[in-house]
């Protein structure tokens, strides 16, 4: 997509965003017009600001205002996973972080591979046929990845249920030896 260059995109980020703002509250293009003089803007017209809103009418321009909307959608969206990648580390004390961080990383994928277009990954890998390489490496690393961190899990739980077992044994045998102690001692600073 090529830079816009209108009035309003060519305003400091701030102004930018703050007349978008008051476009999404519905504040008017004369109002935005005075406010933007205001500001040490004078040239700015309610006309500029009509093409940020709407688009000049070409359907490969759209509308800058559009396009804030957009990126605030998927800002919005980042925090909401932020956040809920963040409680679910609180809420585990930060044991399964690993598993927050792939169960992030495969949404993230997933969110990426609904926009792509079978057919124009086929035109690129046919354009590029070196793409193809780095993408079955990548994918085959995460496989690789996701099974290196399952065996870990299935190991920890098979230490833990070795360690209740021993426990039992010894609750029934009047009590632990040191040297079981010892050992599950080792065995939880493993874990």
């Amino acid at each position: 997509m090529r830079r816009r260059t209108g009035k309003i995109a060519t305003l400091p980020k701030v102004l930018r965003d703050q007349v978008n703002a008051m476009l999404r509250d519905g504040i008017s293009y004369a109002r935005i017009e005075l406010w933007l003089t205001e500001q040490g803007h004078p040239g700015v017209n309610s006309e500029n600001i009509s093409h940020w809103y709407k688009g000049s009418g070409a359907p490969e321009d759209g509308s800058g205002y559009q396009d804030w909307l957009n990126d605030q959608v998927r800002l919005d969206d980042l925090r909401i996973k932020r956040e809920a990648a963040m409680d679910f580390v609180k809420q585990t004390q930060g044991s399964d972080l690993q598993e927050a961080a792939l169960q992030l990383a495969a949404s993230h994928a997933y969110e990426i591979f609904l926009e792509v277009d079978p057919k124009d990954v086929a035109a690129r890998f046919k354009e590029n046929p070196e793409l193809i390489a780095p993408l079955v490496n990548a994918t085959a690393r995460g496989f690789g990845e996701s099974l290196k961190f399952q065996r870990y899990r299935d190991d920890v739980q098979r230490r833990k249920e070795t360690i209740q077992r021993e426990l039992d044994q010894a609750k029934g045998k009047g009590g632990i030896t040191p040297e079981t102690l010892h050992r599950i001692e080792q065995e939880l600073n493993l874990l």
